[in-house]
């Protein structure tokens, strides 16, 4: 009994321990995208989130940043993908996939 007691102690220290690895912070990721334009100030936090959270799934699926970032014509580009990339999948940043800036021609 004190076996197994001791065994799941470990395991939920181990959890717990783990908790700090990246994490999606959604309140940050809003914290940095406020409303700019006309346009986005319509748009509800969660519309907001959903944005952002669809950011990282095209990064995911092989969408370069820049390409997402480049196709933003009435908000800053940029500002929603390093948000994206920063606050809610931090597991896409890599030297490749977070150039903060558009790649030079």
């Amino acid at each position: 009994m004190v076996r197994l007691a001791s065994v799941a102690a470990v395991s939920l220290g181990l959890l717990l321990g783990s908790a700090g690895a990246a994490q999606a912070d959604d309140q940050a990721f809003l914290d940095q995208i406020p409303p700019r334009n006309y346009i986005s100030m319509w748009t509800t936090d969660a519309g907001r989130l959903a944005q952002g959270y669809q950011l990282c799934t095209m990064i995911k699926t092989g969408t370069p940043p820049h390409v997402i970032a480049e196709s933003y014509r009435w908000d800053d580009g940029w500002a929603w993908v390093n948000a994206a990339q920063r606050e809610l999948c931090p597991d896409t940043l890599t030297a490749e996939a977070s150039a903060t800036t558009p790649p030079a021609e």
